[in-house]
This record gives structure tokens, sequence and C-alpha cells, in this order.
């Protein structure tokens, strides 16, 4: 990320479904299907209190993609920004999601 005092915690995480839509198996199941899935992932940074000991964590989230969705089959034929479109929308998406939420950083 750039920044040092940037906490990666990869051990915070959540699967997060954009898109698609929800349906009804013939088990009566409802399963969500034709979407894209984003990881998002935690990370922290340490904000020191003003004239005290104290120091709190400010939790800010980026987005991933899992590498199976990885266009392999277009990377190999030089098609590398259809390859990395899946990583371009998950940045897109959680940019938008965090900006509609008054955010400015994701």
């Amino acid at each position: 990320m750039g920044y040092p005092w940037d906490i990666v915690r990869n051990d915070v995480s959540y699967h997060v479904k954009f898109y698609g839509k929800v349906v009804e198996g013939t088990d009566g199941r409802k399963h969500w299907i034709e979407g894209e899935n984003i990881k998002a992932v935690a990370r922290d940074v340490p904000i020191p209190g003003y004239k005290t000991k104290a120091t709190n964590n400010l939790r800010l989230w980026s987005t991933t993609v899992p590498s199976q969705d990885f266009n392999l089959g277009a990377f190999n034929s030089r098609d590398h920004v259809k390859a990395y479109e899946a990583h371009l929308n998950a940045e897109k998406d959680g940019t938008t999601k965090a900006h509609s939420h008054g955010r400015t950083s994701c």
C-alpha cells in the first residue's frame, strides 16, 4: 500500500458479492448466481491520541479478487487488460462503495 504504518490484517477478511441475483433452486434453497466475488481485506492504521498514551486503530478496507478469477486464457493470448479485468472491477467497486458511504479511502 505504500504507507509504513498501514497494517494489513489478512486474518480479517470477508467475501463480498456484487451484482448477480438470487434464484431458488429445485431443493427450495436460494442460491446467488451471475455475480462477482470480491474479497475485502482489513487494514489498520494506528492513530495516536493527543497528549495521551492511548492509540486507536482506524480500520480501512482494500479489495482483492480470488486468484481463480484471473483470466489465464486471456493473459496467454496477450489480452492483459481482459485478464486483469476482475481486479480492476474489484478496485472500482470497492472505491465506489466506500465513496457512497462517505469514506474517501478504500
